[in-house]
């Protein structure tokens, strides 16, 4: 299946040759096309085949000199109407009369007009001096592609051509049985608009109307009623199936010479050019919408999901897309030509899927299974082999390749979202059993420490043993609010004066390690629509773990307020707040809101977990900037807006 674009439009030359050739085949006289720039015979009608015997290959293979016997030094120019010996295969040369006729100025066409000596007679002389005057004009109009405008241009010429004072050219209407006058050239019209086509039948294929004359059809009344001379018509195409008609007429003037046998040569040579026009036009129609069709093609071949591979009858590669050279690793031009065994590797049950393909079996899905790209590595994937025919034949095989990697990554994500949701339960009904013996192993320490005397050796013990016991107390209310937390209050909250108020209660502990704490705001924010307590614990957690950062060598922790206007229809307070400590390593920085990650070696890496589960309920945003001497924590909070 080749999915390429192919350069199919039909060129003005080709286009000119056939309307040539096909005015050539109208004429009953032997012509022979010549192409002047290399004196080659392009075409020759069927009288000349008859006279000569040639094929129309044979002809094709011959120069101009070649057909005729005239002397090297000669030129089609020079060509006059005198006897040449014209050249038969098989047979003697046969004496003929010759005349070329130069057709069109700009292209280097030249018709021989070829007449054996017993068939010359004056009046072929006068069809020469006639068809070498009027022929080159009507071919020059032939180029134009809009049948009506060329009716139109071919009206005005005949005018011309004929001496008439009107000029009508009639034409079918598909819908209604009458003929249509589509083209006009004269002073005043006055032959009719629409004729019946019942009156073909009344009109002789080339007729001669004078006065005095029987009426035959309408374009024979209106002519009587006008005091026109005479009234000449031609029908386009067979009287049987005729689609027009070409009338001339004149006031007081004779009609020319012949003028049946030129008007019926001209009728022919307007038919054929309308037909071949006709024929070109669909033509191009079809080929605009096949190019059509094969840019969809290519477009939707290059940018799907999936990558396509192409197979030949052979099983061999002839094509495959961008998205099939990224999965496997190769550039089409390194696979093209190669067998599908050698760049598809390690699927199961492919070869017979193939095997089926090649006999019109289509295999939709393989199920998933494993290719190797280029470079060893295995990816997970679903094939499709389908088969492509031609009627009984199977001209190619094409496979689908889908990467489902990504799928897989989501499916394992879930899983473990799934097992943590479990442990996550467990974990809470583990915590709160812990919990009372805790309470119990406190209390009876503290029992135990009031007994013993301040001196008593198992002071310290005891001392550090409680202090475990807080510890763990922490941890397992730290565990029971990562995994069951309470139920959000949302109401209008001054966060100002919230986070004002935790940093007055800070205050005293900054300043035992040279911490200073600066609070900047825009002027007349908003209030916040939050669970109070929780959001308190949110600035809680991100003040303390600040602090605890610069607690060694001290620093500032800035905390700034503003409005954020960003995201449309849903204003927010914007709070950052930034220390000027260490900064948090890369290792940990992509998962420090995950469960147990920390940095605190004192820590239970729940904190922040909490934190951002809390900012999350409260319908609103927390993300991080960190580097080294600096973390800069940034929260965004929903603005109360009436609710």
């Amino acid at each position: 299946m080749e999915i390429v674009e192919k350069n199919t439009s039909i060129t003005s030359t080709s286009i000119e040759q056939i309307q040539i050739q096909l005015i050539m085949d109208q004429i009953e006289s032997a012509i022979a096309l010549i192409d002047e720039k290399d004196g080659k015979t392009i075409y020759g009608n069927a009288a000349l085949l008859k006279i000569t015997a040639f094929t129309q290959d044979e002809l094709s293979n011959l120069s101009w000199k070649q057909l005729i016997d005239v002397e090297k030094e000669k030129e089609l120019s020079f060509i006059e109407t005198k006897m040449f010996p014209l050249k038969r295969r098989k047979r003697e040369a046969l004496p003929v009369m010759i005349r070329a006729i130069r057709l069109v100025k700009e292209q280097p066409y030249v018709l021989l007009m070829i007449f054996p000596k017993t068939q010359f007679r004056q009046q072929k002389y006068e069809e020469f001096e006639f068809l070498e005057e009027n022929l080159g004009n009507l071919l020059n109009l032939a180029t134009i592609d809009d049948p009506y405008e060329y009716l139109n241009e071919v009206a005005k010429l005949l005018t011309v051509i004929f001496n008439t004072d009107q000029t009508a050219i009639y034409h079918a209407v598909t819908d209604f049985p009458i003929l249509k006058c589509v083209a006009f050239d004269g002073k005043e019209q006055t032959l009719p608009d629409t004729i019946p086509s019942s009156e073909f039948s009344q009109l002789e294929t080339v007729g001669l109307w004078f006065q005095g004359k029987p009426i035959l059809s309408d374009i024979h009344k209106k002519a009587r009623e006008n005091q026109l001379s005479y009234l000449a018509n031609a029908l386009m195409g067979e009287k049987e199936a005729a689609f027009g008609l070409i009338v001339l007429g004149a006031e007081d003037s004779e009609p020319i010479r012949n003028i049946k046998i030129h008007l019926s040569f001209i009728a022919r040579i307007i038919t054929a050019t309308i037909q071949q026009t006709i024929l070109v036009n669909n033509l191009n129609q079809q080929i605009k919408s096949q190019r059509n069709k094969l840019t969809l093609h290519s477009m939707l071949f290059e940018n799907v999901h999936e990558g396509i591979v192409v197979l030949d009858k052979e099983l061999q590669i002839s094509k495959i897309n961008q998205t099939a050279e990224v999965l496997l690793g190769y550039a089409d031009r390194e696979v093209i030509g190669q067998s599908i065994e050698n760049v598809l590797i390690g699927a199961e049950g492919f070869q017979s899927a193939i095997e089926s393909a090649l006999e019109g079996i289509a295999t939709h899905n393989l199920g998933k299974v494993s290719l190797h790209r280029r470079n060893g590595q295995a990816f997970p994937c679903q094939i499709q082999v389908i088969p492509v025919s031609n009627g009984d034949e199977i001209e190619d095989v094409l496979i689908f390749i889908m990467d489902i990697s990504e799928n897989e990554q989501i499916r394992l994500h879930t899983q473990q979202l799934e097992h943590r949701a479990v442990l996550g339960e467990i974990t809470a009904v583990f915590a709160h059993e812990v919990r009372n013996p805790i309470n119990n192993i406190s209390t009876g320490l503290q029992l135990m420490s009031g007994k013993l005397g301040e001196d008593d050796p198992n002071q310290d013990n005891i001392q550090r043993m409680l202090a475990d016991c807080t510890r763990l107390n922490h941890l397992m209310e730290s565990v029971l609010a990562f995994s069951r937390p309470a139920e959000q209050k949302m109401h209008n909250c001054n966060l100002v004066f919230l986070i004002q108020r935790l940093l007055d209660r800070w205050h005293p502990r900054m300043a035992r390690v040279k911490v200073k704490p600066y609070f900047q705001k825009e002027d007349e924010l908003p209030d916040a629509y939050i669970d109070q307590r929780s959001i308190e614990q949110v600035f809680t957690n991100l003040i303390s773990n600040a602090v605890e950062a610069m607690g060694e060598t001290g620093g500032t922790l800035a905390i700034k307020m503003s409005k954020n206007l960003s995201v449309p229809k849903r204003p927010q307070l914007e709070i950052t707040v930034s220390d000027n400590g260490p900064g948090i390593p890369d290792e940990v920085r992509d998962r420090i809101f995950e469960p147990f990650v920390t940095t605190n070696p004192r820590g239970n890496g729940l904190g922040l977990a909490i934190t951002k589960r809390i900012v999350t309920a409260n319908r609103g945003s927390i993300t991080l900037d960190t580097f080294p001497g600096g973390t800069v924590f940034k929260v965004l909070l929903p603005i109360a807006s009436g609710e």
